[in-house]
């Protein structure tokens, strides 16, 4: 009877030893994060199917967001992705060209007004027609684009 108490304290030591992460090892879907709190947040992105990653096991978290991935981001937070093929065929924009791998979203996002009656559209172009998907996206436009699908408007915001 000891002799099973001392084997079971063995295994289960050796499983507990076995389930803990080194030190500097960070626990993540994604292979080139290295902070935990950045792991965290990128896999609960990932579990709402906002990001997928950049290919490869890969999330790249020191790359800048441009406004094209922006609005594929929030029409995924959204869960609208099923609209986004009727709208790929619009132009809105000058240079969201046809064969831009986001012009379903950013016509869709675009698309999307908030608020009330004749409230904001949830994005906007830079004006001139053009909406420059390739750009970084600017932490005040992020914010009022997260407040806007939060349903505030304007001059609540």
């Amino acid at each position: 009877m000891k002799l099973k108490r001392i084997l079971a304290a063995a295994v289960a030591t050796a499983m507990a030893m076995s389930m803990t992460v080194p030190v500097g090892a960070v626990n993540s879907s994604f292979d080139d994060i290295s902070n935990e709190t950045v792991a965290v947040n990128a896999d609960v992105l990932r579990l709402m199917g906002v990001v997928s990653g950049t290919g490869g096991n890969n999330f790249n978290p020191n790359k800048t967001l441009t406004r094209g991935e922006f609005c594929t981001m929030v029409i995924s937070y959204m869960g609208m992705q099923d609209q986004v093929a009727m709208h790929t065929t619009r132009t809105i924009f000058t240079d969201v060209t046809s064969s831009h791998w986001a012009r379903g979203y950013i016509n869709l996002a675009s698309s999307i007004t908030t608020g009330e009656e004749g409230g904001a559209r949830l994005i906007s172009g830079v004006g001139d027609g053009r909406f420059m998907p390739d750009a970084d996206i600017s932490f005040a436009s992020a914010v009022t684009i997260i407040l806007r699908v939060l349903g505030y408007n304007d001059i609540q915001s």
